[in-house]
């Protein structure tokens, strides 16, 4: 879970500006250790890759693949004496990092030692419950045409942008191809099982995913869309690019199916000045959410797990693990 606390103070931090909504006294409390994560005062390069294992001579992007991630205790003996290299690459305490890995399940590092979440599959809802977001009741069912559910803009004058791409494509990397050879195509979002169109209960589900990631988010300067406005939105050049932001593939893929996982996410990618390491299209790889493990789509569980994904490309770790 992510506090709504570490979310606020987390993410105004990676944005480098004050929230739109200043928090109350109780969000304003200091993170817990479990917490988003502690920076660093470290601030490492596009080509930073301190290899969890130092003999693995093969290029950094194939060591983003799942046959090179550790976990837990054996990922913490493998770096050994290099664990506060390894804390500084992902802006944390060593003690933090440790934590993380010997007591969250669901975090990796990848043969880069950068932190990753493989999140776990939530479990069905009960039989007869509301799967729907109860909050969300304005456009009515079947109101939301195909321009409408892609052109939602949530704040369109930021400069900063969390794109909801529900549209998929075809993508390269080893991260993003984990199941399948790069470049590998991930499907469009569907609830019916046909990712070649869209219905019109799919058009509302995608204006009510975005309407409730973008309530999430909306304390800060960040425009939460849907609306695809090509890499000069989402890639940073330098320092002096003040136009950026982040992209969220939600995909139906059978493939990644096959993770058991309802998504995965690198922590820290968000290219703020601070993190100039994330500023190319190469070190900034999408977060994916499987909706085949989120109750085939349900609206409700892929809402909360895009907002859940996001957050950690902003930096945040899980709390109460």
């Amino acid at each position: 879970m992510l506090r709504r606390s570490a979310r606020i103070l987390a993410i105004g931090a990676a944005l480098a500006l004050v929230p739109v909504a200043v928090p109350s006294s109780a969000d304003a409390a200091a993170p817990s250790a479990g917490g988003a994560a502690a920076a660093s005062s470290a601030s490492p390069t596009p080509s930073d890759c301190l290899r969890v294992n130092p003999t693995d001579t093969r290029t950094s992007d194939q060591l983003r693949g799942r046959e090179s991630w550790r976990s837990g205790r054996t990922a913490v003996a493998a770096l050994g004496t290099r664990m506060s290299q390894a804390a500084a690459l992902n802006h944390q305490s060593p003690a933090a990092l440790t934590a993380t890995l010997e007591h969250d399940a669901t975090a990796r590092l990848d043969g880069c030692s950068r932190l990753l979440y493989v999140e776990a599959t939530p479990p069905p809802p009960p039989a007869g419950a509301a799967t729907a977001d109860g909050a969300v009741t304005d456009p009515a069912p079947g109101s939301v045409t195909f321009a409408q559910a892609f052109s939602l803009n949530s704040r369109p004058g930021s400069n900063r942008t969390i794109l909801l791409d529900f549209k998929g494509g075809t993508y390269t990397g080893a991260f993003t191809c984990q199941y399948a050879p790069a470049p590998c195509l991930l499907p469009a979002f569907t609830q019916d099982g046909d990712a070649s169109t869209f219905s019109a209960s799919e058009l509302v589900s995608i204006y009510r995913i975005w309407q409730s990631v973008a309530e999430d988010y909306a304390p800060f300067d960040v425009n939460v869309t849907t609306q695809d406005t090509g890499a000069a939105t989402l890639d940073r050049a330098s320092s002096g690019d003040s136009v950026y932001g982040t992209r969220l593939v939600i995909t139906s893929d059978a493939g990644w199916a096959g993770c058991s996982c309802g998504g995965m996410a690198y922590v820290g990618y968000w290219p703020s000045t601070a993190n100039s390491a994330r500023w190319t299209p190469y070190e900034n790889p999408p977060a994916v959410i499987v909706t085949a493990n989120l109750s085939t789509g349900t609206t409700k569980y892929v809402a909360e797990a895009s907002s859940h994904e996001v957050g950690h490309d902003f930096g945040l770790s899980h709390d109460g693990t």
